[in-house]
């Protein structure tokens, strides 16, 4: 199934979701997640490809044709505050980075109301995006 037509009514509503090496991929990614956050009752662990570490701002590099590994279905690379901010706007409130040894971030976002984020080794307390 295409992540684009997930949806409650088409597959319900699942308390964990593992979202692991697909963020990269997507040629929408907000809506993307958007599809995938509609499915997730309580916890969402996505993985993708990191990129732009030394931006402190989010930010996601754009992968045009080739340019990610030569495969022309890599799209984004983003920085750890990017995908927060990304799960942030579809709903997530109280997230933690975890970045393991390689070049990819690892998420875990729960819908609760406060926000944690870690972000390798150094530990922050963030107020949540207006009302989501």
């Amino acid at each position: 199934m295409d992540v684009y037509d997930l949806s409650p009514e088409k597959v319900g509503v699942f308390d964990v979701v593992l979202f692991l090496g697909v963020f990269y991929h997507l040629s929408h990614p907000l809506l993307g997640l958007e599809r995938v956050a509609s499915v997730t009752g309580d916890l969402l662990i996505p993985e993708t490809h990191e990129d732009l570490l030394d931006h402190r701002r989010p930010a996601m590099a754009f992968y045009p044709g080739g340019e990610l590994g030569y495969d022309v279905t890599n799209w984004w690379g983003p920085n750890g505050p990017a995908l927060l901010g990304l799960l942030r706007t579809v709903g997530f409130q109280r997230l933690k980075v975890v970045n393991p040894p390689t070049a990819k971030v690892l998420c875990i976002g729960r819908r609760v109301r406060s926000t944690t984020c870690s972000r390798r080794g150094t530990a922050s307390t963030t107020p949540s995006a207006g009302g989501a």
